[in-house]
Formats: structure tokens, sequence, C-alpha cells
């Protein structure tokens, strides 16, 4: 059952940046290059975060700690429905960064 889970995750992760490169190039009209820079900052986040993540999770309970990256990732999802300005699009990456770092390593 766990890959199941990892790939409802995994999934949820890339159709989100799939659509969200489309959208960045077809409806802001950016470039491959500048759409791929600002869709860099969720894995560059990803791998700043999660060895602190990692530690987190070693101290405290790990499931409080992927609770807490749920939490972000949903504040994020709900920033991503109100897209318009780039400005959000960049928070909205930041915190999906942060959350699947938290959420993802825990398990």
């Amino acid at each position: 059952m766990e890959w199941i889970h990892n790939f409802y995750k995994l999934f949820c992760w890339v159709s989100c940046d799939f659509l969200l490169s489309l959208y960045l190039q077809y409806f802001h009209g950016l470039n491959p290059w500048k759409t791929g820079m600002i869709l860099a900052i969720q894995p560059i986040l990803i791998a700043l975060v999660s060895p602190v993540a990692g530690k987190l999770s070693d101290k405290k309970n790990p499931k409080g700690v992927a609770a807490t990256g749920i939490i972000i990732i949903i504040w994020a999802m709900i920033i991503f429905s109100f897209l318009g300005s780039l400005y959000l699009i960049v928070l909205e990456l930041v915190f999906m960064g942060l959350g699947f770092a938290f959420f993802f390593h825990p398990e």
C-alpha cells in the first residue's frame, strides 16, 4: 500500500508543476528558461529543508512533522487557486516546497 500512497503524492506534485509550466508560458508569456527558473524554486527548497525536516522528525513525532507538511501543502493549494500575479505563484511554490519537504521526508 505504500507505493499507492507515494504515487498519489508524486502525482499531485508533477501534475501541478506540469500545468503551472504551461500556465506561466502561455498566460504570462514567459519563455521556457524563465519558467524553469521559477519552477526550480520548489525542488531547491525541498533539497534545503529536507535535512532539517529529517532531524526534526527524528527528535519529534514523525506524524506531527508530516501533518505540518500537509497543512502547508493545503495552504499552498489555497494560494494556487487564486493564481494571478507572478508573486503569488512564487509564494505558492515556496509553500509547496516547504510542505513537500516536511511531508515526504518523515515517512
